[in-house]
């Protein structure tokens, strides 16, 4: 996917990647973990560019952690765009105790508003969780995040499919997709290239396609969460 971006316009060398050090992944408390170092390396990033926001592109278990960045540890006010693909944000049946459907985690992250500081508005009052049957009591903070979030009818890992929408979320279904695949499929990457793009970003009062700082993040190889950097231009 990095490649792709590069071809579309994004240079090469302002690509980055971090590889979270927490190994108790499969966890809700491994998810919080990486959301703390996620939050860390982002502030760092933006406090030595002088950026002000970023684009999250978030796969599988990473779109837990990001979002848990967006919702507890500050990042409504410096995120512009957030993509999931194939996060099964309502859990699963079966799995480990982080998939569990309506456990605490999950719970936290859904309670009140699934999309804070969301373009779209989220249901208001009561809502019943997709899988678990859980009822919330909905809320919506307003703000300019966009939110989309991707799935596909053939996951086999984020099921059943509609464990991965957001409400509040531009949500969208593909077909003939794998989990994995995600990461490589071109019709994939087209949807999230026109969902974080940017045509006034600038860059030496040169129009450039998109954002101006691409970061890879990954825990394991089938955990990726792409941050796509904007730029202050002064």
């Amino acid at each position: 996917m990095r490649l792709r971006f590069v071809n579309d316009g994004w240079p090469l060398e302002i690509l980055y990647a971090l590889t979270f050090s927490n190994t108790g992944v499969y966890t809700s408390q491994g998810n919080i973990i990486n959301g703390e170092s996620e939050k860390n390396w982002i502030d760092d990033i933006l406090n030595d560019t002088g950026a002000e926001k970023v684009d999250l592109v978030a796969h599988s278990m990473g779109g837990f952690s990001s979002r848990y960045y967006i919702k507890f540890l500050g990042g409504l006010s410096k995120v512009d765009d957030f993509v999931s693909m194939g996060s099964p944000q309502h859990g699963v049946y079966g799995g480990t105790e982080v998939f569990y459907t309506n456990n605490s985690f999950l719970y936290s992250l859904n309670e009140g508003d699934e999309t804070p500081g969301g373009i779209l508005n989220d249901t208001i009052g009561f809502r019943i969780d997709p899988l678990g049957g859980r009822i919330y009591n909905s809320t919506h903070i307003p703000g300019n995040i966009n939110y989309t979030a991707i799935s596909s009818i053939d996951d086999g890992v984020a099921l059943p499919i509609i464990t991965s929408n957001l409400d509040g979320a531009n949500n969208i279904v593909a077909e003939g997709v794998e989990h994995v695949e995600m990461l490589y499929d071109e019709g994939f990457y087209n949807i999230i290239k026109h969902a974080v793009y940017d045509g006034n970003s600038k860059q030496n009062d040169n129009l450039i396609p998109g954002y101006n700082l691409l970061m890879l993040i990954g825990f394991i190889s089938l955990l990726i969460i792409i941050i796509i950097k904007k730029q202050k231009f002064k």
